[in-house]
């Protein structure tokens, strides 16, 4: 069975009103926000984190959204806009697709002010979910939504898009080829977004298959010891399959911040 829902969202519309453009920042005060920008970027966000570098080019990641919210004072709302949710028959594997937005402004004592918005989609067959069970990955694909709504909003409320860069098509070629040059720290891809290392997922084991490596590490702290050990041992027979570079690189930076 189908459901498709379009979601009535409680974003509230304005009338139309006159507006004239008015200049309300100074050449001086644009230029104290791109070095405050600058000096955020390079001082408090953590690589590995809050973001992660691909090949010179940095992607936002949630906990770095949250990063910034936290320094700018800002708050968000996040709504479903709509959702379509086939589930399996004997007929298909199903079908699941959610589309969210975030509105993103200052905290007030009666709520935020909006000043920049952001909308995020997610479908089941999207390359990470397609050849795994529908319900296994109902929760992930929402919070995938979610989440790429969440940080489209708070780049732009900050004006800090300028620094991120999450689309595939911005990525270098050689970073989509399934052949790496050497030992390249390849950052998890979730599809087309890199992720932090904590939501990556484990694809194989008997132990912790299908589990993120951040509940793996709350729950067996010593299991990620060991897959640490693992992976880099088949690093250095030159056994690591391309697959798992970015499994290592995110099991590596989790081992080294820990």
């Amino acid at each position: 069975m189908t459901e498709v829902i379009d979601v009535e969202p409680s974003i509230e519309s304005t009338d139309i009103v006159q507006y004239t453009p008015q200049i309300r920042s100074t050449p001086e005060q644009i230029k104290a926000d791109l070095e405050r920008n600058y000096q955020v970027l390079h001082e408090f966000m953590r690589e590995g984190v809050d973001y992660l570098e691909i090949r010179g080019k940095k992607s936002l990641t949630q906990a770095g959204a949250e990063r910034l919210c936290r320094f700018f004072n800002l708050g968000e709302q996040t709504h479903l806009m709509e959702q379509t949710e086939h589930w399996p028959s004997e007929d298909d594997g199903g079908f699941l697709t959610y589309h969210y937005k975030t509105l993103v402004g200052p905290l007030t004592p009666v709520g935020i002010i909006p000043v920049a918005s952001g909308e995020g989609t997610a479908n089941s067959q999207e390359l990470k979910y397609k050849n795994q069970n529908i319900h296994d990955v109902a929760h992930t694909v929402r919070s995938i939504a979610r989440k790429r709504a969440f940080t489209a909003g708070v780049r732009r409320a900050t004006g800090t898009s300028e620094f991120w860069s999450d689309s595939l098509e911005d990525l270098p070629p050689e970073m989509l080829s399934n052949k790496k040059p050497g030992p390249v720290k390849t950052p998890m891809m979730d599809n087309d977004e890199p992720q932090s290392p904590q939501d990556v997922m484990l694809p194989w084991g008997k132990k912790h298959a299908g589990e993120t490596l951040g509940d793996i590490l709350r729950a067996d702290p010593t299991y990620i010891q060991w897959l640490a050990k693992a992976l880099a041992a088949k690093e250095e027979r030159g056994e690591l399959p391309d697959d798992q570079v970015g499994l290592k690189y995110a099991v590596d930076l989790i081992v080294e911040s820990a």
